[in-house]
Formats: C-alpha cells, structure tokens, sequence
C-alpha cells in the first residue's frame, strides 16, 4: 500500500525551498539557517521542519560514524598495550563508553548504549547507517531497527533490514516495531523464540527516582504471559474499586493497587468495605492554608564546632574550586602552543602525555601548600584513640578519615557517575605501593567501574589538592572534578 502524504513544490512555485532535492550536510545547513521561520509560508515552514529533522539525522549518523572509529582505535590499542610476557592474564579494560561519556557528558547507561549502537551500524548494519545519514530514517527508527535486529544471525538481519527500510521513511516508529517483528517470526521461528527467552533471562525491576521526586518501579523484559497476567489482576481489582464508588482515578487505583500488593498488603472486599482500601494517609483539604507557626530559635552553637565546620566545609570548597579554577585556565593555555597542536595531531597519546606534565608540575607546586592545609584540618581523636594526622600509618584508613572522604565526595568522582561514596572503593589517587600517603588529600571514592578505568595504562588520574581531581583521557582531554555539596 502506497500513501501520498504530500505534493512537493515545483522549482517555479512561489516560496519552493527546494529542500527536499537537497542531501543533508553543511550546504542544507546553510539554507536552513538563512530562512526566518516567521517570514515563510506554510508550505515552506514545513519544508524547514522535514530539512532539519534530515540534517539532525546526518549529524547523528556522523557522531555514531565518528565513535565506530574511536572504539576501533581504542579496541587495536588494547591489545598493543597487552604485556607479552602474561599472556592471557591482562588486558586493559575496555573504556571507550567512558571516553565517550566524558565528552558527551552522557550517563554511562546512555553512553554503553551510544557505543553499541555504533558499532551495531558499522559492522552489522550499515545500511541503517547510510539511510540515517541520508536523512531517510532519523534516529528513533534507527534504534528500532537495531533492536529489532539485535541477537539475529548477521545474514538473517540484513535480509530483513532490507525489507525494513524500503518502507521505513513512511512509517512511525510503532508501525515500524510491529514490522520487524512480523518479519523475524516469519523468517526464523526459531530465532524469534531464542530472542524472547534471551530476552527474560536479562529480566529485573528497576527503580528510579522521577523529576517531581515521586518514583517509577517498573519490571523489564518480564515473560508476555505473565506480564499480562498480572496486569489484568491488577486492572481488574482496580475497575472493581471504581465501579463501586471509589473517588480516585483509574490511574491512580491501579499504581494503588499494584503498589499493595508488591508490599504484601491484604485484598480489600470491594461488596462489603470499598472504603478500606483508600490511601492510609490522606491529605486534607483546607480552603484556606493554615498559618505555619513561626520556627524556633536556632540553639547558639558551640564556636568550636562551628570553626570545624567552617573549615571541613564551606571554606575548604572555595579553596577547592580557586585551585580548580587556576588548574582548568593553565591547562587551557596548552591550546596556545604550538607544539601541543602538533600533539593533539598524534594518535601515540604525546598530548595526553603533555597534559599529565602540567598537572603534575602544578600540583608539585602547591604541594607543601597542600601539605600544610591537610595538617590545619587533623582529626580530632576519639576517645583512647590519636588524632589522625596527615598521611595515616597504614593501608586502610581509619574510619573517621572515610566519613571525612564521603563527605566531601558523596558520589564516585568519575564525572559523569553518581554512584553513591558508601558504594565505592576508597582509592589511593597516588598508589600506595608508590608512595601515595593514606589521607584525605590522596583518596577519592571510585566506583568498581572506574576504579579499573583509572588503572587503564591510557588513562590518568591526579589529586593535586583534596578534593579536586584531574581526569585525562587518551585523548589528551582533561576534566576537573571538585568538591560540590549542593
């Protein structure tokens, strides 16, 4: 079945823009930007609207072309950077998603997916490639076609991304689904049912906090049946309850009632006690707010504690971000040298050599400064127990030394993680083994995840002040991380 959607504009019409003979890149682009959407006509408004949803499309495809070909350098240099007399017993972790993440500034969930996409186009479909550079799919229907292809046998995939794509500029996303799965079922029964139970054994509940602060609990890659099942319980306790009077909506009845019954919590008899099962603790409503009484006087605080805290918090933050801030400008000044220009041209890593250089020379410049800093904020001792002084005498630090840690880096300090500090590994931002003291001004929490990353060989990772850590990548890029309590 064929659909004409629209009619497009003769070369001689009034207002024709002409966009649509146009491949997308820097020549669309210039057009695109050259029109003033308030001063055309309806027919060219949405000729601009389909000409930048086709540009968006190509710098898509040439953001996902581009990481293809970073994931394939760092994959070659994994195996240069391998030791040849342990064969089999290293290997450099991969950490392109991380790489990518850092530059994007992308979760590492959404970079993981970023980078598999990727290298999905470039290796097994790289006809969805060329129509997204093409700007004949955009990039919702991208990852649909991935998805749906994803587990298949390569030569069964592109067969059906053939058939896919002929008609997938004129289909939405949902017909698109629906599509491809046709096809699969079709084409390998077999394959379509090794993909579902594939599928469920990668099946969990997830919970995630939601912008307004509420939260969503949600169970992926459940079984059909069971899913199904269980949703029509849940509907069907929920129309129960509204037929029989109750106020809230079906939205809210059935998040109710799924909620109550995860928590273990009794059916209620809809015929004999419907009010039973409305929400324990209901919110009144006033017509007019209450007058909220007016707080109590803040207890006058003990000088000493707040001298501590001055110095545990606020002022060591502004110290912090100055030391940053002098820290991001000297290294941004590496943009000026010639020679770092030539480094940045080189793919051996002699920028991010370069970079590492400057650190550390300006971390060795403030170090007696550093040194002394960590001496003003010594750890009052606790009962029997020594104050603990700059570079503890061990290993492991005590634990006051770690709640100092996590409370002035809450989250793994990898930038783009928010994996909670009580969850990580308190690491030695300098080795031990290599002289790095156990202190506050040398340890930094790091998820598993990148605790590995920074022992990458490629990868750099300096502490030049507490708190205020420098990442370099193999790029030679660099990012800061401060202190932030917010």
């Amino acid at each position: 079945m064929t659909i004409e959607t629209s009619t497009p504009p003769q070369p001689d019409e009034p207002g024709a823009v002409g966009l649509e003979t146009m491949q997308p890149g820097p020549e669309l682009a210039a057009v695109l930007t050259g029109r003033t959407p308030a001063s055309v006509s309806d027919d060219e408004l949405i000729e601009i609207l389909k000409g930048c949803r086709r540009l968006a499309s190509w710098a898509q495809a040439t953001e996902l072309t581009a990481i293809a070909e970073l994931a394939r350098r760092r994959e070659a240099d994994r195996y240069e950077e391998m030791p040849t007399d342990v064969p089999g017993r290293y290997q450099p972790p991969d950490a392109v998603a991380d790489e990518v993440a850092l530059a994007l500034t992308l979760t590492m969930h959404s970079a993981i997916g970023w980078v598999e996409l990727a290298e999905d186009l470039a290796a097994r479909l790289p006809d969805t490639g060329q129509a997204l550079a093409d700007g004949r799919i955009d990039l919702a229907k991208t990852r649909v076609i991935a998805d749906g292809l994803a587990g298949l046998d390569d030569r069964l995939a592109r067969r059906i991304e053939g058939r896919v794509l002929a008609t997938a500029t004129s289909q939405t996303t949902g017909q698109l689904r629906a599509k491809i799965r046709r096809l699969v079922r079709k084409a390998s029964p077999d394959a379509a049912e090794q993909r579902r139970h594939q599928a469920e054994a990668d099946r969990r509940v997830l919970l995630s906090e939601s912008p307004a602060g509420a939260a969503d609990l949600a169970g992926h890659y459940l079984p059909l049946d069971a899913a199904t099942a269980a949703y029509n319980k849940v509907n069907a306790i929920a129309l129960a309850l509204a037929a029989d009077g109750d106020p809230r909506s079906i939205d809210q009845l059935r998040a109710d009632v799924f909620i109550d019954l995860l928590r273990g919590r009794p059916l209620p008899d809809v015929a004999e006690a419907p009010t039973n099962y409305a929400p324990a603790t209901p919110t009144p409503v006033s017509p007019t707010p209450a007058t909220p009484s007016p707080p109590a006087p803040p207890a006058p605080a003990d000088p000493d504690t707040v001298a501590a805290a001055m110095a545990a918090g606020t002022v060591a933050d502004r110290i912090a971000e100055a030391v940053a801030e002098v820290i991001g400008r000297q290294l941004a000044g590496l943009y000026d040298l010639s020679r770092f220009s030539r480094l940045r041209a080189d793919r051996r890593g002699g920028a991010a050599l370069l970079v590492e250089a400057a650190a550390r020379r300006m971390a060795d410049a403030i170090a007696d400064l550093k040194l002394r800093w960590c001496d003003a904020l010594t750890l009052p001792g606790d009962g029997d127990k020594p104050a603990e002084v700059h570079g503890h005498n061990g290993y492991r630090p005590p634990a006051g030394m770690r709640r100092l840690v996590e409370n002035r880096d809450d989250r793994c300090v990898f930038p783009s993680c928010r994996r909670p500090a009580r969850q990580c590994d308190l690491d030695h931002s300098l080795a031990f083994d290599k002289g790095g003291t156990t202190c506050p001004c040398n340890l930094a929490p790091l998820c598993r995840r990148h605790h590995q990353v920074k022992q990458h060989p490629r990868w750099r990772l300096l502490q030049p002040w507490p708190g205020v850590i420098v990442w370099i990548t193999p790029a030679g890029k660099w990012h800061i991380v401060r202190p932030d309590r917010e």
